[in-house]
């Protein structure tokens, strides 16, 4: 498989228990590390449980991470719409495998691609528990990182974050059913984390790895 580029998001979770509430709470920071990515950005989707989007940044200009809040353990956590990958290339580009790296015992990571951030409408399994071959495609885009197309071809204005520090999608927007005739420039990521009751306190990382190629 050709891999044209790849984005890297690693993943650092922190895991800690309390003596009192049984809850995990997971800080998953992604820093995002392009390799040939060009104009590839990641847009904000979901909101966590402090009402902040889960991807946020400490600071503007401040690396992103991704936060899931707070968990029970042996139970999961997901975000439909975690964030948005959005194309600004002025060609279509495919994404062709995600892949999620050095799980930790006791973990378990699904993501999907999805146009809408609705399951129920059906999405594209990305991974789960091993990278799936993908022909994904995202619409060229504009070079302009204020705007985004959606799936029937209109352009959408998004705007800076200042609690977050990211430029959030609305979740209303369907983005690219991964087909070549579409006509959207994005598509939601949705991630699940899975925690058993068997991982001790402590803190663990994990990476996932977004291959794409110019379709």
């Amino acid at each position: 498989m050709t891999r044209a580029g790849a984005v890297l998001l690693l993943l650092a979770v922190a895991i800690i228990f309390s003596t009192q509430y049984a809850t995990v709470s997971l800080s998953v920071s992604a820093n995002v590390v392009t390799n040939q990515t060009g104009l590839i950005w990641f847009g904000a989707g979901d909101k966590a449980g402090d009402g902040v989007y889960a991807l946020r940044a400490a600071g503007d200009g401040a690396q992103a991470y991704l936060f899931f809040w707070k968990i029970p353990p042996s139970s999961s956590k997901e975000y439909t719409q975690a964030f948005a990958i959005v194309n600004e290339e002025a060609f279509d580009i495919v994404i062709t495998e995600i892949d999620v790296q050095s799980i930790p015992t006791g973990f378990s990571v699904s993501v999907w691609l999805d146009d809408d951030g609705n399951p129920g409408n059906g999405r594209t399994t990305a991974f789960d528990g091993t990278p799936q071959t993908l022909n994904y495609v995202l619409n060229a885009g504009d070079g302009d990182d204020t705007t985004v197309v959606d799936s029937s071809g209109t352009s959408q204005s998004v705007s800076y974050d200042g609690s977050s520090h990211t430029k959030p999608l609305d979740p209303s927007w369907a983005g690219s059913d991964g087909s070549s005739s579409t006509q959207s420039d994005f598509v939601w990521v949705d991630v699940m984390i899975t925690v058993d009751g068997t991982v001790s306190s402590g803190d663990y990382s994990f990476t996932i790895v977004v291959y794409f190629q110019s379709a």
